[in-house]
């Protein structure tokens, strides 16, 4: 078993990892590199390796810095199927509608290069394969074959970590991992035994997040010093889990703790609107 990486080694953004195992050639999320124009222009350099070759593309969760490149393996000659938790087909399908809206934008503003479409998002959306959790999912090419293990990463909605295991040699992709004790996502699940290698992302691994607790108490307070203001709170955030999470935390602080009053609220991103359709949708699973 062969590993390279092509993005988010020895910095945060661009997630790609490829697997070479016998004939298979597995690519691990191609997300889009992030922060600053020295690194957005990487997203106009070559993949560093040849799509045509790859036999299967494996999605841990649907951040840009991990979805935002899969049009481009369709364009450079990739021809199979898109696997990942149904959750995160479906995220990611809205967050590269979103790029390609904010990229077309861009393009007839300032003439930045275009890398790819809406078309160009529908070829993927058409060969997405959703998969469960816990349930191996084998791969075949050839007479060969391998099998995948998609567990919750407890990163975002549907988020996962990914177990490949080609008989000789197991081996998981972390994705993104955690948080803790959030109230839309559950934990992240427990690495299976016997692992022979663990591929983790570190983003945060030299900081202290402050205690999950906390921020409701942050929230609430912020809300009541407006209120009393008589101002407008106006809270930027991620339009995928932070945007949800602020939206339960205000659910719960109106409608079941009864603490905040009751004032108008506004959800001014519709991806993130497309998003909580998603959530509603699979709020069982």
């Amino acid at each position: 078993m062969r590993i390279s990486f092509w993005g988010g080694a020895h910095e945060v953004t661009g997630s790609a990892s490829e697997v070479e195992t016998g004939s298979f050639k597995i690519l691990v999320d191609c997300g889009m590199f992030q922060g600053g124009k020295q690194n957005e222009e990487k997203n106009e350099e070559s993949l560093g390796f040849a799509p045509a070759e790859l036999t299967h593309v494996l999605i841990t969760h649907a951040h840009l810095d991990h979805v935002g490149r899969l049009p481009l393996l369709i364009k450079n000659g990739y021809t199979g199927y898109f696997y990942a938790t149904q959750p995160t087909l479906e995220l990611a399908k809205l967050v590269m509608e979103d790029a390609s809206r904010i990229m077309r934008y861009s393009h007839e503003k300032t003439g930045r290069a275009l890398l790819y479409n809406e078309i160009d998002v529908e070829m993927v959306v058409d060969r997405m394969k959703p998969v469960n959790y816990h349930e191996p999912l084998q791969l075949k090419h050839g007479n060969e074959a391998v099998t995948v293990t998609f567990y919750d990463a407890g990163h975002i909605f549907g988020s996962s970590f990914i177990e490949i295991n080609d008989g000789a040699k197991r081996v998981v992709f972390s994705g993104d991992i955690g948080n803790v004790n959030l109230p839309i996502v559950r934990e992240t699940e427990p690495l299976p035994p016997g692992l022979d290698l663990l591929v983790s992302e570190s983003t945060y691994g030299d900081r202290l997040h402050s205690a999950p607790g906390g921020r409701e108490t942050d929230i609430q307070k912020c809300i009541e010093d407006t209120v009393k203001r008589g101002g407008v709170l106006m809270i930027p955030a991620f339009s995928l889990e932070r945007t949800q999470e602020l939206l339960y935390f205000f659910n719960d602080l109106i409608e079941h703790k009864n603490v905040l009053p009751r004032v108008p609220i506004f959800l001014d991103s519709p991806m993130a609107i497309g998003a909580m359709r998603v959530y509603r949708k699979y709020a069982s699973s």
